[in-house]
């Protein structure tokens, strides 16, 4: 179950509690420790760069970030 506020992040990021949760929206999630994330780019649970595709870790300086417009 997510947990707190929602957080910004890339917009590629998923989780399935988007998608019921007003809350949260792409480039904006809550962190979860018991929630899986993927990127809508790789369609895995890591980024293009091969890194963990989380809240926490998809933030501005990643090479593959993408920023809400």
């Amino acid at each position: 179950m997510s947990e707190g506020a929602p957080i910004r992040c890339c917009v590629l990021l998923r989780d399935k509690t988007m998608y019921f949760d007003p809350d949260e929206r792409p480039g904006l999630l809550k962190v979860s420790q018991e929630q899986t994330y993927w990127c809508s780019r790789t369609q895995r649970p890591e980024g293009p760069d091969k890194l963990d595709a989380h809240p926490a870790a998809c933030q501005a300086g990643r090479a593959c970030y993408e920023a809400e417009e």
